[in-house]
């Protein structure tokens, strides 16, 4: 009968990772084109998720600078980088993959956050959360071939808490609502705008009718 309460108390105990991943730039990437250069994008890649940047037209070494925030309810383990090459009229080259490994470069948090899920031990109750970040170089490559071109990246994951998980959701839905109200505004200053307007142009064309 413990072991059921304890089972059920730790699915109730829910957590979120929030990784933020940032694309930015490339370093000496393959030549896929005839002119000698490429059109280069990377897809992001955690569970099923996938993202992609804008594409840096005939650049070997792309400047990007783009990020993006994925939340999950479970710990991813790895990150994928895909990069390509675009192309108009065929399929796009795939130009290297590089694989981010969460499981190790976060571990640290990753093990702390299991211990909280199990035990319910808020080591980090003040802030509420546990956090870490990375950021490097990595080599991509293509499927038996050697490492051929670079991408710098930066990520960082965070694990939120149930206590700080709720305080961000009501921060979040409070700004919806302010977001929703200022619409609200906006949408009647434009009515009385164009009202306004309206009058206006009718004075002019009785002005210019006379």
């Amino acid at each position: 009968m413990a072991q059921q309460e304890a089972t059920k108390s730790t699915d109730n105990f829910v957590q979120l990772y929030v990784v933020t991943v940032n694309i930015i730039r490339g370093l000496d990437l393959p030549v896929a084109d005839l002119n000698g250069s490429s059109d280069p994008y990377v897809i992001t890649k955690i569970f099923t998720d996938e993202w992609k940047t804008k594409v840096v037209p005939k650049n070997l070494n792309p400047q990007w600078n783009e990020s993006k925030v994925f939340c999950f309810f479970n710990a991813p383990e790895t990150i994928e980088f895909i990069v390509n090459d675009k192309d108009e009229h065929t399929q796009d080259d795939l130009l290297g993959t590089a694989t981010f490994h969460c499981s190790q470069q976060f571990q640290e948090i990753y093990v702390k956050a299991q211990k909280q899920k199990e035990g319910h031990q808020h080591e980090t109750e003040e802030s509420g959360h546990l956090t870490s970040k990375y950021e490097g170089i990595l080599d991509i490559q293509k499927p038996k071939s050697k490492p051929k071109g670079r991408i710098q990246v930066a990520v960082s994951c965070e694990v939120l808490l149930p206590l700080d998980t709720e305080v961000r959701l009501t921060k979040m839905q409070t700004t919806y609502t302010q977001l929703n109200e200022q619409v609200a505004r906006l949408q009647t200053d434009k009515q009385s705008l164009d009202t306004q307007i309206a009058r206006t142009q009718h004075c002019i064309e009785e002005t210019q009718s006379r």
